[in-house]
C-alpha cells in the first residue's frame, strides 16, 4: 500500500490486497447438498482520505 499526504487534511492511497484461500466443502441443507468453493480473492484499490 502506498499512502500520501498532499496537505494536513488531505491523502491518497493505493494498493493491491491478495487473500490467498483454497477451500472447497460440502454441506447439506434441507436435505439438499450443497458445495461451497473458494477461490485466491485478490483487487486493486484507491483512496481519498480526508482530515476534519
Amino acid at each position: 500500500m502506498v499512502c500520501s499526504a498532499i496537505n494536513d487534511n488531505f491523502s491518497v492511497e493505493a494498493g493491491y490486497r491478495y487473500m490467498k484461500s483454497n477451500m472447497q466443502d460440502t454441506i447439506t441443507v434441507s436435505g439438499v447438498d450443497v458445495k461451497l468453493e473458494i477461490d485466491p480473492i485478490s483487487n486493486w484499490f484507491v483512496g481519498v482520505n480526508y482530515k476534519f
